[in-house]
């Protein structure tokens, strides 16, 4: 609620959370190795089972976290339009679920650098994610595939 939910919107969301973090708990599996030399039983990190709500689990984690961390605020330039949350989230997902941490600096950034708010704010966010990939070449690849998901659906419109 302070997080810029409605009271009904947030308990919707932790009741959800509930469900999804039980289904969770029953995927995770523990794994154990058993020596035959020594006759030792190791224990291994936990491993997940089928979770097929995986994605949906880490998008409410995202959505708590990140509004946690930038409130929405009265002034409808701080908060970001809908479709910048979208794409931060998806990234954000991406990068968990890929183990990408570059995808999960680009996400934040979108906040960080306030893309929606015009061009300059725009074009810092490209060129600060020469820090994450150094190359020029890794780093336009990477920026044409950010690019790609911004303008993913929308319809090209002529000048003039």
């Amino acid at each position: 609620m302070n997080i810029g939910y409605s009271a009904r919107n947030a308990l919707d969301l932790m009741v959800r959370y509930d469900e999804l973090v039980t289904y969770r708990v029953r995927a995770q599996v523990n794994h154990s190795t058993y020596n035959y030399e020594t006759g030792m039983i190791t224990q291994e990190p936990n491993g997940m089972a089928n979770f097929p709500a995986f994605t949906d689990y880490l998008g409410i984690l995202y959505d708590v976290y990140v509004w946690s961390k930038y409130p929405k605020t009265q002034d409808s330039t701080d908060s970001p339009p809908p479709r910048y949350v979208k794409i931060a989230k998806q990234l954000h997902i991406n990068g968990e679920m890929e183990s990408d941490e570059h995808l999960i600096y680009a996400s934040e950034d979108i906040y960080r650098y306030q893309i929606w708010k015009g061009n300059a704010p725009w074009n810092a966010y490209f060129k600060s994610l020469k820090r994450i990939k150094r190359t020029k070449p890794t780093h336009d690849k990477f920026v044409e595939t950010l690019k790609a998901h911004f303008y993913a659906g929308r319809k090209s419109v002529k000048n003039g």
